[in-house]
């Protein structure tokens, strides 16, 4: 099968001169392996000091088999500390399978994260993901029974991360969910010798049940990434909001699917029901 090449959608940062075009280990490198101009397939690879980050990973709409994948040849998948899922949409998640399953992902020893709402409602979605993406075509991405396979590895997180044997629950695991605002510290590298510390924390996107945004921490580094989100509070969920920050992000890499439409107040929109 020859390689997919991704378009060109990625940027090099250096944290004392902003954007640049010389890359080297101490500039962060953002890569969009999907969403890119686009609607679907989410999937950003964020790069920096030895260590790399994975944010979403889903399928585009309007494709279907391997054409619908994010660009993953663009990326040794072992190298991956960690993949953080931000909902369970399925142009943010649908792909995840297929990561765990059918590339290197967990030669490297990387772990999946999402919330604990995100993992109860993932598990049906992609059940009906499977079975109607493949009625009446042999172009499957992956069975139910590798969905299923993938998605017993996945374990929930104890109260406290930074318990004494958090390691060795991540050593034999390869997902793991969060509760909002949770600070979490990622594991050492198994693919380098750096020391390079990242840890994220969460925070709630509105949107759907348990989407969230995402502060990535890496080497003192700051990146909020948002996925989709909603700042107008509805009858069941709260809207997106972050902190006061003490240490505003350094980057970020922001949703912007209806960023110039404007949308009906939910109020309006509440009355034509009623």
């Amino acid at each position: 099968m020859s390689k997919r090449k991704a378009p060109e959608s990625h940027a090099t940062i250096s944290p004392t001169e902003g954007i640049t075009g010389v890359l080297d280990i101490d500039e962060m490198t953002v890569q969009l392996l999907g969403a890119g101009q686009e609607v679907g397939r989410s999937c950003c690879v964020i790069k920096y000091k030895g260590r790399t980050v994975v944010c979403d990973s889903g399928v585009h709409p309007a494709f279907s088999g391997m054409a619908a994948l994010p660009f993953l040849d663009e990326l040794d998948w072992s190298t991956v500390d960690a993949i953080l899922i931000t909902h369970f949409h399925l142009d943010h998640a649908a792909s995840l399978t297929y990561v765990m399953e059918k590339t290197n992902f967990r030669d490297g020893g990387g772990v999946v994260y999402m919330s604990h709402p995100t993992k109860a409602v993932y598990r049906y979605l992609m059940s009906d993901f499977v079975r109607v993406s493949t009625a009446g075509t042999d172009d499957k991405l992956f069975s139910e029974e590798e969905m299923i396979a993938s998605w017993n590895t996945m374990f929930v997180l104890p109260s406290s991360p930074f318990g004494s044997n958090i390691r060795n629950l991540i050593s034999s695991t390869y997902s793991i969910g969060f509760d909002f605002e949770q600070e979490i510290l990622l594991p050492p590298s198994r693919n380098s010798s750096t020391n390079t510390s990242v840890r994220f924390t969460s925070f709630a996107a509105g949107h759907v049940l348990g989407a969230c945004m995402f502060l990535i921490e890496i080497a003192g580094i700051r990146v909020l990434y948002t996925g989709d989100y909603s700042t107008e509070e509805d009858r069941h969920l709260v809207p997106a909001r972050v902190p006061v920050w003490e240490k505003k992000p350094d980057v970020m890499v922001c949703e912007s699917t209806y960023g110039v439409q404007s949308h009906e107040p939910r109020l309006e929109k509440e009355a034509q029901f009623t």
